[in-house]
């Protein structure tokens, strides 16, 4: 009796270690999700790279600075990601034998408060949490316990985000469910030229930057700095009544991100006070343009320094 528990113990976790590989496997070949596209490119050589969350995903034409640049581009941003895991697509980036020259990352304030543990993309990574790298930056983020259940227990990442990285998932990598929300170079195509209800419905708070985030946007600043990539920060426009609600926006830059800049030679221009601030009707929300806005965004972005 002790004998066939045994087996059927141990015949129980050679099959969910056969189940944990096989969605691994067939989950990385589907490229729907930005990460996952991400892996398929590799060994790839590029002048420029925007880098950042949903408002360089979808705030960005790259194909539009190929033609005015006349070079060569990509868009690594993860919309709903936090800075750690923007520190992750550039390092996968990086570690798939990939160049750029220019990173272009635009640094918003409040990412210096957010919490590292939201779950919005987490998911996207899990598949790579086998890379010490990634590992170590969820380890900090969710906790040691939690980021090693997800390494060493076998399938148990795929139950917790199921709807995510679960059956749909792979069988989308198989029979290609799901199309991609973007186009080649990574930029979203779905850009609605809607006229959003924006405003301030809450009071002017102070933003508290927290260590582990600053901690975060050194490892961009390092990472550049180590593979000889010229760093070039920014601050989108955001509606000018989201931007006089944050009552510290001198402390941040003053104290923060230009002395960092200074410290690791990248630049920064901030754009909160562009004229575009001004104009709600160029505003999805209170702080995504929708289209009419991104084309008159557009026009700055040309004049970065490249």
């Amino acid at each position: 009796m002790a004998k066939k528990v045994i087996i059927f113990i141990l015949v129980t976790i050679a099959g969910f270690y056969a189940l944990n590989y096989t969605y691994d496997y067939f989950i990385r070949k589907n490229d729907f999700n930005k990460v996952w596209w991400l892996d398929h490119i590799k060994k790839k050589d590029y002048d420029f790279a925007f880098l950042g969350h949903s408002r360089v995903y979808t705030m960005i034409q790259t194909d539009t600075l190929e033609k005015y640049w006349n070079k060569k581009g990509i868009n690594i941003s993860l919309d709903g990601s936090n800075v750690s895991q923007q520190y992750l697509m550039l390092y996968l980036f990086l570690k798939n034998g990939n160049t750029v020259k220019d990173v272009y990352y635009n640094i918003d304030f409040n990412e210096f408060e957010n919490h590292l543990n939201n779950e919005m993309r987490v998911w996207c990574f899990l598949p790579y949490i086998y890379d010490d790298v990634v590992y170590t930056e969820f380890g900090k983020a969710y906790g040691e316990k939690r980021a090693f259940c997800w390494r060493y227990l076998p399938f148990y990442k795929n139950v917790e985000f199921n709807s995510k990285i679960g059956f749909l998932s792979v069988a989308n990598s198989i029979i290609k469910l799901e199309k991609k929300p973007f186009n080649k170079y990574g930029d979203f195509k779905g850009i609605s030229n809607h006229k959003g209800k924006i405003g301030r419905n809450y009071l002017p708070n102070y933003i508290y930057p927290q260590l582990l985030n600053l901690e975060e946007f050194r490892n961009i600043l390092s990472i550049c700095k180590k593979n000889n990539i010229r760093l070039h920060l920014y601050t989108t426009p955001i509606w000018k009544e989201t931007r006089e609600g944050i009552m510290n926006i001198d402390m941040i830059k003053n104290r923060i991100i230009l002395p960092l800049a200074k410290e690791y030679g990248a630049t920064y221009q901030d754009f909160t006070f562009n004229p575009l601030a001004e104009n709600r009707d160029l505003f999805l929300d209170n702080t995504h343009f929708n289209l009419e806005g991104i084309n008159q965004w557009m026009k700055y972005v040309e004049k970065f320094p490249h």
